[in-house]
């Protein structure tokens, strides 16, 4: 069985568990995390500051040094990190998972965390 898109049901039900450990996604982030694709993407949430920014620079050198194709994003709306229910800013987000928040993370940290969610 097909839906509105043409892809199976059995697509569209995977799309509804995190990609990165398979547990089931609250309603209100489901979209969020379908809005990748299903590429591996990671977010910096946080204000224009200073500490947002080296996260954010981090992030792309994590990326560079593991020389993957991974989308790294600044996600400055407050709205939409009001959806993560996040208390501290910045937070680093891998395919709509939380890693962390409240610090700036190095690049190696950065790297493990990829590693460790298997991207």
């Amino acid at each position: 069985m097909t839906n509105s898109f043409g892809l199976s049901d059995k697509i569209s039900n995977a799309e509804s568990k995190c990609l990165s450990c398979g547990a089931p996604l609250p309603a209100e982030r489901e979209g969020q995390q379908k809005f990748t694709g299903g590429h591996t993407s990671i977010q910096i949430l946080g204000t224009d500051n200073e500490d947002t920014e080296k996260m954010f620079l981090n992030a792309k050198q994590a990326v560079k040094q593991i020389h993957r194709n991974i989308e790294v994003r600044c996600i400055r709306d407050e709205q939409l990190i009001a959806s993560y229910n996040i208390r501290k800013l910045p937070a680093l987000v891998i395919n709509g998972s939380i890693v962390s928040q409240g610090i700036v993370s190095d690049v190696d940290s950065i790297v493990d965390d990829i590693e460790f969610l298997g991207m």
